[in-house]
């Protein structure tokens, strides 16, 4: 389980970006300050001549289901299960560490036995753990890294804490393997199973039958209860298909469970999953490798990848562009940097290509060590030009949208849809917020402010990879569900992030970014009285409880948020509000524009609603 890239814009840019986006945190794991796990090489015994540099592991590739004592010369150990006189290969042993940054042991062996319902299946499984806990019981986790037929690839990770109780005879077989980690990747069709799906596909496969049909797997990459079930694959991309460069053959597809995409890769790559991305390795520790992920609220390709490397240049040593390239990827522009670096003071090299459709960002990152890259760049550049955008009906690109100019706004609507036939009732609905907020505000603000109105969960969810509307300040957008004449998101919520974030500056408390966009959302809500409710209910949060990241954590963040705000710009105008807006220490900043701290305009706020 090695570290990945795992990031996203939201994480790259601060929490402010999901504060300014009208929605609540990102679920996606936090940014690691390097690409990949290059492990630490040891002296000593474990150390295997000719292994790749900074590996710990040991490499001793056998033949057959046993291991033969040349095959395992060399070895710290003879690999023996647990059980009988039955041995298992292995390919190669080592340290790493989780994309969360656990310590973890590995071992990547050949299956001996298929369904899990076989004894054998479980004294195999059984033997590669305690091989590693008896050798690094100092990790947390224990990986199993396992291959049937060179066509599956399956990893099995136990929590060591589980593990002892196991072997202790305090968790039964089947309560532990429900709690392992547990993914299986078909190499020849990129399919991935997870969890359940995985137990499933290994029964039906231990038959002699490839199942037929895929397993049920999650509509996006961030699931949510709110939205409704997704398709997993698309129609046919109808851009122009990628070509393979002569001589690099790519015999392996993986097809992305959300439906967005497709990619090639190497036959004898492992794909696996890693954070936020999607990983085909070279090798099982994933020193040469290229990932892709998905990236929200991308503007272009060359915003995204202009973010990324300034990222990247801030947390590498030695970073360097070495050249920049456009191109088409899937008929789309795409932007390509060949980079070097160096990590743990090991020279690195590779490539960051960035292609976006609507607002959807492909990111691809491929890298291996400096003196590897000559070989694996013909592959680097054969697997990211494999990459087939999908083409969704429900949400064509923006270009051939339909598009209304207001006197501040501009409104983008897809042709023949109810928005299309209301447009401008809509766009001067839009259009009286603005001069609203921009009057309450006491800003000179003039736009344009470019609005795409979605008529559909699924157009929206295809065009941003989203499940709630959002605005991208910086580049003066407003993406909002706009599904039926009752049925659409407030006027003014998104549209305020953008106006303050260019008149005011960005908010470092949501208790402020989010409030002043609720208070002045037009959506007819009286937020005095939602106030006062809840306040009557007991559902207040103490203003200081959020605070920083904290706000995220409550479910009325946001109404509590909106009342307060509201409090302060009747009972003090917008002036205070605006000086205290942008500070970064919030208790200073009251103290300067309103004279008091927190707690006292939090006693008053409260008397305000108790007084309604």
């Amino acid at each position: 389980m090695t570290r990945g890239h795992g990031l996203t814009v939201i994480i790259l840019l601060g929490w402010s970006i999901a504060l300014l986006s009208g929605c609540g945190p990102t679920t996606a794991p936090a940014p690691t300050s390097q690409p990949h796990d290059l492990l630490q090489a040891t002296a000593g015994p474990t150390s295997t001549p000719g292994a790749r540099p900074g590996a710990t592991s040991v490499s001793q590739a056998t033949a057959g289901p046993t291991s033969t004592p040349e095959a395992t010369a060399g070895l710290p150990f003879t690999p023996e299960a647990t059980a009988g006189e039955q041995a298992y290969p292995i390919y190669d042993i080592g340290l790493g560490t989780t994309w969360d940054d656990r310590p973890m042991a590995f071992l990547l062996t050949e299956l001996a036995a298929l369904n899990p319902a076989d004894p054998a299946f479980e004294q195999q499984l059984r033997w590669g753990w305690g091989l590693l806990y008896e050798r690094y019981s100092e990790v947390e986790v224990l990986e199993l890294i396992l291959s049937w037929e060179e066509r599956y690839s399956m990893i099995f990770d136990a929590t060591v804490s589980d593990w002892k109780a196991l072997t202790a005879g305090q968790l039964p077989w089947a309560a532990f393997w429900d709690r392992l980690e547990r993914q299986l990747v078909d190499l020849e069709t990129g399919d991935l199973y997870e969890g359940s799906d995985v137990d499933a596909f290994l029964a039906e496969l231990a038959t002699g039958a490839v199942p037929s049909e895929r397993p049920t797997l999650p509509a996006a990459p961030t699931p949510s209860p709110t939205r409704l079930a997704l398709p997993t694959a698309g129609p046919a991309p109808t851009r122009p298909q990628p070509t393979t460069p002569p001589g690099i053959v790519l015999g392996a597809t993986y097809e992305d469970p959300a439906g967005f995409f497709t990619i090639d890769y190497p036959n004898g790559w492992l794909a696996r999953k890693s954070g936020s991305e999607m990983q085909f390795r070279a090798d099982a520790q994933g020193n040469t490798a290229v990932a892709i992920s998905l990236q929200i609220k991308a503007l272009s390709a060359q915003a995204l990848v202009d973010d990324f490397s300034t990222f990247f240049s801030e947390r590498w040593d030695n970073y360097q562009e070495v050249s920049r390239e456009t191109s088409t990827i899937s008929g789309y522009p795409a932007v390509w940097v060949e980079q070097t670096y160096s990590y743990d003071g090991t020279p690195q090299h590779g490539l960051l290509v960035g292609v976006v459709r609507n607002r959807v960002g492909f990111l691809l990152i491929a890298w291996s060590p400096e003196e590897e890259y000559a070989e694996r760049e013909p592959y680097f550049r054969a697997i990211v030009q494999s990459l087939r955008l999908t083409d969704f009906p429900e949400a064509p690109p923006y270009e051939e949208w339909s598009s209304y100019k207001g006197e501040h706004l501009v409104f983008h609507y897809l042709p023949g849809t109810w928005v299309a036939r209301q447009i401008r009732s809509i766009a001067a609905d839009h259009e009286q917020a603005f001069e609203d907020i921009v009057r309450i505000l006491d800003v000179d603000y003039r736009g344009p402010i470019d609005f795409y109105l979605y008529t559909s969960e699924e157009s929206f969810y295809r065009a941003t990879a989203r499940d709630a509307g959002f605005a991208i300040p910086a580049g003066n957008e407003v993406h909002s569900q706009w599904y039926a004449p009752d049925h659409h998101q407030s006027l003014g919520h998104e549209m305020t992030h953008v106006i303050t974030y260019w008149t005011l500056g960005e908010p470092s408390e949501a208790l402020f970014g989010e409030g002043i966009a609720v208070c002045l959302d037009h959506s007819g809500k009286d937020y005095r009285q939602i106030g006062a409710d809840l306040d009557a209910q007991g559902q207040l949060i103490p203003l200081a409880q959020m605070l920083g990241d904290a706000w995220f954590d409550y479910e009325n963040a946001y109404p509590v948020s909106g009342s307060f705000v509201c409090f302060l710009l009747e009972r003090y105008g917008v002036s205070p509000f605006k000086e205290a807006y942008p500070q970064s220490d919030l208790e200073a900043a009251l103290k300067q524009a309103y004279g008091k701290d927190l707690a006292t305009l939090e006693q008053e706020w409260l008397e305000w609603l108790r007084s309604y």
